[in-house]
């Protein structure tokens, strides 16, 4: 039986990060396995590390993905 790749268990923000060169595959991976344990969300573990702000993570989404981004502060 073949193991699956990193890749593909990685969500689809960190399999994007990887893709665009913002993470290494291991790092992503690492990522992926503590917010497994914690049983949190892949993004909330990647902030959580500090290596990334909140918004620069919501630009990254929104560029990627096409999610809106608003700053619900300016209301």
């Amino acid at each position: 039986m073949v193991a699956a790749s990193t890749e593909n268990q990685l969500s689809g923000l960190g399999r994007a990060m990887v893709q665009k060169g913002l993470l290494a595959e291991r790092e992503a991976a690492a990522l992926q396995e503590k917010a497994n344990q914690a049983g949190v969300r892949f993004v909330e573990q990647l902030i959580a590390g500090k290596r990334f702000g909140e918004i620069e993570v919501a630009e990254f989404a929104a560029q990627t993905f096409g999610f809106p981004l608003l700053d619900l502060q300016s209301f």
